[in-house]
């Protein structure tokens, strides 16, 4: 970046330092109503502005802070800059987002620890691969890219070839939680539904505007199906704690987390 070299980490490193659960935070309204307190040993990676949900758990470090969208670089800038003044933060992003940081809050107050990724569809100076190139490709098992021509939506196998977006940014932190061989993932705040409303730490005054409803239908749903059948290949069990999230118990079970931890406890015991 101008010159300086940028350091960055392998997801290789990242996975040596793992724990075996992740809980992946976005913003919906629905984390003012989860206690996550019984995940409390697991790494937490929170996506945009969810890192707000770190005021309700003091005690808890953050692992991971993933953003993808210039367009949330532009707009709040002061939420990343807090995160990625912390050194103990891993912060995956994608160039362009990377760039913009630099620009706007300059290359030494980023502290946390980066780890760049591509879009594999849009990769940084490179023409956009269109849908049907997508689809050739994944015939291809060397490609490491699973394909849905239908809903042309699709999950990468080689996160270092590049990512699918999905329409949002938890799906690649599904694709990154993959990558690193998580055996449990839980996802909160994706309630997928009422996009009308504010997140979880905004208001009606300060809110910024969303594409999810725009997406749902067409990209993201279907991209999350296919996320929960490479999960189920993977082994891999993935949980939402949104009881009512749009994404239903076809994608990944909806689950009370006190319950549901109740009885994992329960069955230990025996």
């Amino acid at each position: 970046y101008l010159g300086r070299s940028i350091p960055v980490l392998h997801l290789d490193e990242v996975a040596d330092i793992k724990s075996d659960d992740l809980v992946i935070i976005a913003s919906g309204p629905s984390v003012n109503h989860i206690d996550l307190n019984p995940l409390l040993q697991a790494d937490w990676m929170a996506v945009n502005g969810a890192t707000h949900v770190l005021e309700k758990y003091p005690n808890k470090a953050l692992q991971f802070y993933s953003v993808i969208d210039q367009g949330f670089v532009q707009d709040r800038i002061q939420i990343i800059e807090q995160v990625l003044s912390n050194p103990q933060v891993i912060f995956f992003t994608n160039l362009f987002c990377l760039n913009k940081i630099y620009e706007l809050i300059g290359f030494h107050q980023v502290m946390a620890r980066v780890v760049i990724f591509e879009d594999r569809q849009e990769a940084v100076y490179l023409p956009k691969v269109e849908f049907s190139e997508m689809a050739q490709l994944a015939q291809d098992s060397a490609a490491k890219l699973l394909w849905r021509a239908e809903h042309n939506v699709g999950f990468t196998r080689d996160i270092y070839r590049g990512y699918v977006s999905g329409g949002t940014v938890v799906y690649f932190a599904l694709q990154i939680a993959a990558a690193l061989g998580y055996k449990r993932v839980f996802l909160a705040g994706v309630d997928m539904k009422n996009f009308e409303a504010p997140r979880f730490y905004e208001n009606e005054q300060n809110r910024l505007a969303t594409r999810l409803h725009l997406e749902f239908e067409q990209t993201i749903y279907p991209s999350f199906a296919l996320a929960a059948e490479v999960y189920r290949e993977l082994g891999i069990q993935a949980y939402n704690l949104c009881l009512d999230s749009g994404l239903d118990d076809a994608i990944f079970p909806r689950i009370d987390l006190a319950q549901f931890m109740s009885l994992q406890n329960g069955t230990e015991s025996k």
